[in-house]
């Protein structure tokens, strides 16, 4: 009898944390599942580590590729094709997982007859503190007042409520095959975009947990950055391949707003996570004279785009290149970064990688109730000297009142640096 749940894990030299994650799928609270590990040519002892757990339990089984891919599409897709369950999840290998992960999404799937299920999750940094995630938008999910929805119900936001990862759903594994949907082969890092955005359209019935279950591993400082800096187009490559696809489809003119704006926020996510200066400007031009033309963004209607996101927009529109920090800063700068939250901690790891300038103070409104003592109050500022103050802040409406609140503080106006 072939199980209910398949859980697909892809590995590629994951030894680190493997043993731990394959553990907490182990020690389920249910237990009808498989799990196929995709072991994407390691170089490691991720293989030993999944023989092993073989040797002990029956459920886990090894499908071994010589040679590395590249990505985690094409052993995902191998998941799918070997996968027996009615269900299927992908997890990987440098995540772990609440013990009641299978039973919760399970239950869910048979309370609300829903062939997609999501549930919250947490971030877990490099120093192992946990952190709240961004996957979701709890508040906007509730507002549709609905147990299940679907695309149709939430057009204009449907990929702003419900994120890009793949890693937090369980699927009705007959809702992959009778759409032929498959994981995008050899992207780096945004491999799922593709997938993850098609679940979102042909799901006809979606439904939320609010329990945190998945426990997310951020990438460590620079892994993401390198990536991204060897393959530059590989953001277009993954944007213009979905939105080829759904412009065929009928739902194309009604989720087009929210398919634009869920593209102008990778794009603008992986222009921030490059450290070169020299391919920031290069994208920057890249962004303007293609991305934008060929993928429908630049005759957006402003007043469509998301107003975390009108910065970025104008500055790709009207200006090609923003402005770099290196193009904006003295070696040696004395920086004070403005702003904690996930957007806030990525540009101030950018900042320290690049070296060149000095960190004299963090500062947050939420200064109190965060962990790292490094982070203080604004008020700070003023026992400070410093050159220039960033606000490290993704949304505009924030960046507008916290420029209000310095320049009310006494700070030079030419001293403040807002990023796109």
């Amino acid at each position: 009898m072939n199980p209910l749940i398949s859980v697909v894990v892809p590995i590629y030299n994951a030894g680190s944390y493997l043993k731990h994650c394959l553990q907490t799928i182990q020690n389920q609270t249910f237990s009808d599942f498989e799990v196929i590990c995709v072991n994407d040519g390691s170089t490691d002892n991720s293989s030993t580590i999944i023989k092993d757990i073989i040797d002990v339990d029956g459920r886990f089984r090894m499908i071994e590729r010589e040679y590395r891919s590249g990505s985690a599409g094409l052993p995902r897709n191998i998941g799918i094709d070997n996968a027996t369950g009615k269900y299927i999840i992908f997890l990987d290998a440098d995540d772990y997982f609440d013990v009641h992960l299978l039973e919760k999404l399970y239950k869910k799937a048979l309370q609300s007859s829903s062939d997609l299920i999501i549930c919250d999750c947490w971030y877990v940094n490099q120093d192992g503190i946990e952190e709240h995630n961004y996957e979701i938008d709890f508040n906007g999910v509730n507002a549709l007042n609905k147990e299940v929805f679907s695309y149709k119900d939430t057009p204009d936001n449907l990929f702003q409520l419900l994120g890009c990862a793949v890693w937090n759903k369980l699927i009705l594994k007959e809702l992959i095959d009778r759409n032929a949907l498959r994981f995008q082969e050899n992207v780096p890092i945004v491999d799922d975009v593709f997938f993850v955005s098609l679940l979102y359209i042909f799901a006809g019935r979606i439904s939320i947990i609010n329990d945190k279950l998945i426990y997310y591993r951020l990438m460590r400082p620079g892994s993401q950055t390198n990536s991204i800096e060897k393959h530059p187009e590989a953001i277009f490559d993954c944007l213009s391949y979905l939105n080829d696809y759904l412009i065929k489809e009928e739902c194309y003119d009604i989720i087009k707003k929210s398919l634009h704006n869920r593209m102008l926020a990778l794009l603008r996510w992986w222009l921030m996570s490059v450290s070169s200066p020299k391919i920031y400007k290069e994208l920057c031009f890249y962004y303007r004279n293609t991305c934008f033309p060929e993928l429908g963004l630049q005759n957006m209607n402003p007043v469509n785009v998301d107003k975390g996101l009108r910065r970025f927009f104008n500055a790709v529109i009207n200006k090609g290149p923003q402005i770099s920090l290196d193009d904006n800063l003295q070696p040696d700068s004395r920086l004070i970064i403005y702003g904690a939250g996930y957007y806030g901690k990525h540009i101030y790891q950018k900042i320290v990688k690049n070296g060149k300038y000095n960190v004299v103070l963090w500062v947050d409104k939420n200064a109190k109730k965060m962990e790292n003592q490094s982070i203080v109050n604004p008020e700070k500022i003023l026992e400070t000297e410093y050159d220039i103050i960033i606000i490290a802040i993704s949304d505009d409406t924030v960046v507008n009142e916290v420029y209000d609140y310095l320049v009310d503080l006494g700070v030079n106006k030419n001293k403040i640096i807002t990023t796109i």
